[in-house]
């Protein structure tokens, strides 16, 4: 038996488990409460070296903690999540 030439194949595509952080954003966007802690916070990098501004990293690292994932060494697969990279205002892979 031979399969219909109309059918739809689900391929998944690129998907998550973590869209509450895309909640936990706009939360955070409301209450600016980020965006307070990180003035709050000198950063003394050099600027021009840095690809990632302070406000992301925080972001990054707060919603990774609040989303479970308290090892930093989860931010390497999480750097390429989307969802994370949408909740940080980012399009590019994270730090």
């Amino acid at each position: 038996m031979s399969e219909p030439k109309n059918h739809l194949i689900f391929q998944g595509g690129d998907i998550t488990s973590d869209g509450g952080m895309l909640l936990l954003r706009q939360v955070d966007k409301q209450l600016g409460l980020s965006e307070a802690v990180s003035k709050a916070l000198k950063d003394l990098r050099r600027s021009a070296s840095c690809k990632h501004d302070g406000l992301s990293l925080l972001r990054q690292r707060v919603y990774a903690l609040a989303s479970g994932y308290e090892d930093l060494n989860d931010h390497q697969r999480l750097r390429d999540d989307l969802a994370i990279q949408a909740a940080v205002d980012r399009t590019a892979t994270l730090a």
